[in-house]
């Protein structure tokens, strides 16, 4: 994962799924960021959007899921500044 995005494989799927287009303010923490977010999608589905998993299927819509939240941690400066509600990290 970077600005590259990442590469998956399985799940009927071998390809790249690309990062947010976002303007990072330091990278610390959005590798953690991401593995926890593809864990918790994996541990509890509904946390990413019905219609994504329908579209993309399983594996894919989780690793999207957790390029959000890789994202999301390189918006504050060392991961802690980045969203504080649910909203905004949804």
């Amino acid at each position: 994962m970077g600005p590259a995005g990442a590469h998956v494989s399985g799940d009927g799927f071998e390809g790249r799924v690309g990062a947010y287009p976002i303007r990072a303010v330091d990278s610390t923490g959005a590798g953690d960021a991401f593995a926890g977010g593809f864990l918790a999608a994996t541990l509890a589905p509904r946390l990413v959007p019905a219609t994504l998993r329908r579209s993309l299927g399983d594996l894919v819509s989780r690793v999207v899921f957790a390029g959000a939240c890789g994202a999301l941690a390189c918006l504050g400066i060392s991961g802690e500044a980045g969203p504080s509600s649910r909203a905004q990290r949804l």
